[in-house]
């Protein structure tokens, strides 16, 4: 099922966290390796200066949730302040399909630039942005504002079904917002 959720982030290679958090983050494979198998310390230690962590504990407290993995105090601050819905004080809200919802269409105005009246066709606005960043990561495999959600974008692609129902629920929920 598609379904909101907190970010995995017990990874089990140091490969792998080189090369989902970059070089800049992990400069070495021997730096990365203390993270192998340690979810907070990698989150902390990932996210520790991600748009507007700063408090020790921030990088996993505001990890990536939702249907995109919204990341960082900043997101989460922006989506309390566009739902009324205080994710700030309580992350895990963002894995409640009516929050995540809600968020995700915040995520679209905020980001995309997209106007209320663009969400009236959710389905489309799906479809072109996820289109969109895979052609953008076809090109360009550093695709930041991305980087995070590589999973959900293939479940997007690959369950269309999934993809419709979201949209009718976005649809719907925005209606109320």
């Amino acid at each position: 099922n598609f379904v909101p959720q907190s970010e995995n982030l017990n990874y089990s290679s140091v490969e792998r966290i080189q090369n989902t958090f970059g070089k800049k983050r992990f400069p070495t494979l021997e730096f990365a390796q203390q993270f192998v198998g340690r979810p907070i310390e990698l989150a902390n230690e990932a996210y520790k200066i991600t748009d507007g962590n700063s408090e020790p504990g921030d990088g996993w407290k505001y990890r990536g949730r939702g249907y995109v993995q919204h990341t960082g105090k900043n997101q989460y601050k922006g989506i309390k302040e566009y739902t009324g819905i205080d994710v700030v004080s309580n992350p895990d809200l963002l894995n409640d399909p009516k929050v995540a919802i809600k968020a995700l269409a915040w995520f679209f105005l905020k980001y995309k630039n997209l106007k209320p009246k663009d969400l009236e066709n959710i389905d489309k606005v799906i479809f072109e942005q996820f289109k969109k960043f895979n052609e953008e990561e076809m090109n360009n495999k550093t695709c930041t504002i991305y980087n995070k959600i590589t999973d959900i974008i293939n479940i997007l692609n690959n369950i269309k079904i999934k993809i419709i129902n979201l949209g009718k629920k976005i649809k719907k929920f925005t209606k109320n917002v």
